[in-house]
């Protein structure tokens, strides 16, 4: 029976009614019908009525279609009477506890002049919670953004540090940049402890954020900022220009800082051990080099392109030119000589093969994903402590630098590990490689024989007493 009783005279009652029976999805070309109406407030009530019923699944997008700004008050009852969801402290809106309010909160918001009218009507405390929690329902308005930064509390802002974490396209300006610099020096604390925060596992995606927190301080950031940008620029390479701009601009704004003189980047510190007294085992820790960041991606280099297209196709004569052509461009870029490795591995050339490492260990930047393919060729050369001993060294800068970004040495040296009876650090590796490579990455049967075979015959007292040192000290 209809809601409407037997009066169905009006098209606003007509289509209320089609919207209601149809249900959340089938009904909504009524609704958006319904919206264009001049008299569609006149389903308020309809839509209240069934609310009243108790059927209130779909209560707050019926109300929000219709557009107007006489539905507010009508969801703001909504809101009230749904479960509330819990936001913590930090602004995240915790998902295994959370209530029935995103929605009606997201449908008032989207209502145009919305926002505006919520700020007069609602408190403070209402007022947040219902942007915080439209946004986390999925808001993507414009006005919300700018809303969120007007109000600049602690959670508003958090919410904002969120979206912008959540954007992984470098080329979009996404609206929270000038929330953010309207928040002003409210957003400093947050944005700074957000600036150095380190994700080793995605370092593209870290340095998007860090150019992303950038872009806001050049326009919003004082002298109290600088020296926490200036210690970014100098670590890492991937955002030094963007740092450097951001420290320019913030002297034409306040008149005691100093622009840095051009740096040279800073080592990456790399941790070390005690002397153990056996000379194999010091061997594998001692790192005769120094590890700087290196924020470049072969994949944006066109002749690194060139040169593992034509490697993997087995043209290995045309990747050797092009590595030769990527190697003076950027002599202090690894991949060149990792890749001559690769290359003059695939023909048996090993001592050539070495004699690229080796150069790439003294010119290169970065050097753990050298250290990683040293220790490889080590292993088809049959000489498994030296193999070991590279990719030892390889897991030290890692972990030391926080740059879990070569999943291979930790792979080989676990099941290494495992022949030697070492449970503990066979799994600490494993676990490793899962949290750079999801999905259960494992040797296949012929390999993992291969090192289980090598180990029974080469592996040594010292072997062990290394990978133990090593998950003692780095990876438990």
């Amino acid at each position: 029976m209809s809601i409407f009783g037997s009066n169905k005279s009006s098209k606003v009652k007509k289509l209320a009614e089609k919207v209601i029976n149809s249900g959340y999805f089938d009904g909504e070309d009524a609704l958006r019908e319904l919206a264009k109406l001049d008299e569609r407030e006149e389903a308020i009530p309809i839509f209240m009525e069934l609310y009243s019923k108790g059927d209130k699944r779909w209560s707050a997008r019926y109300l929000g279609g219709l557009g107007t700004i006489a539905v507010i008050e009508p969801l703001l009852e909504v809101f009230r009477d749904a479960k509330p969801s819990i936001i913590e402290e930090s602004g995240w809106v915790t998902y295994d506890k959370k209530g029935h309010d995103g929605e009606p909160a997201s449908a008032m918001v989207r209502v145009p002049g919305g926002i505006e009218r919520l700020s007069a009507i609602c408190s403070p405390e209402e007022y947040e919670r219902i942007l915080i929690l439209a946004h986390d329902y999925g808001g993507v308005q414009p006005d919300l953004a700018p809303a969120l930064g007007e109000l600049a509390t602690p959670k508003s802002i958090n919410r904002l540090l969120f979206q912008l974490w959540n954007y992984t396209d470098p080329d979009r300006h996404p609206a929270e940049i000038p929330a953010l610099v309207k928040a002003g020096k409210k957003a400093h604390p947050p944005l700074l402890e957000a600036l150095k925060k380190e994700f080793p596992d995605d370092r593209r995606h870290q340095t998007i954020y860090r150019k992303l927190i950038l872009e806001v301080l050049k326009e919003s950031g004082d002298e109290q900022c600088v020296m926490i940008i200036q210690s970014v620029m100098e670590s890492d390479s991937a955002v030094a220009t963007e740092a450097r701009a951001v420290i320019e601009a913030i002297a034409l704004r306040c008149k005691d800082v100093k622009i840095p003189d051009v740096v040279a980047p800073k080592p990456k510190p790399i941790k070390s051990v005690a002397k153990s007294g056996d000379a194999y085992v010091d061997t594998c820790f001692q790192i005769e080099f120094q590890e700087f960041d290196d924020g470049r991606d072969w994949f944006q280099i066109p002749e690194a392109k060139a040169m593992t297209q034509a490697g993997n196709a087995g043209r290995i004569e045309e990747a050797l030119q092009h590595a030769e052509v990527l190697r003076e461009k950027y002599p202090d870029f690894y991949f060149s000589y990792y890749w001559f490795a690769v290359l003059y591995n695939m023909q048996a050339r090993n001592v050539e093969a070495i004699n690229a490492l080796n150069d790439g260990l003294r010119l290169s930047k970065s050097k753990y994903e050298l250290c990683e393919k040293y220790g490889n060729i080590e292993l088809d050369m049959n000489h498994l402590p030296e193999a070991v001993k590279w990719w030892i060294k390889s897991i030290v800068v890692q972990v030391s630098t926080q740059s879990l970004g070569n999943f291979v040495a930790f792979l080989h040296l676990s099941y290494v590990a495992e022949q030697l009876g070492l449970d503990s650090a066979c799994s600490h590796l494993r676990q490793l490689v899962d949290r750079m490579r999801i999905g259960g990455i494992r040797l296949n049967a012929e390999p993992a024989n291969k090192l289980y075979s090598t180990t029974r015959s080469q592996g040594t007292g010292s072997m062990k007493r290394a990978i133990e040192i090593l998950d003692q000290e780095y990876l438990s």
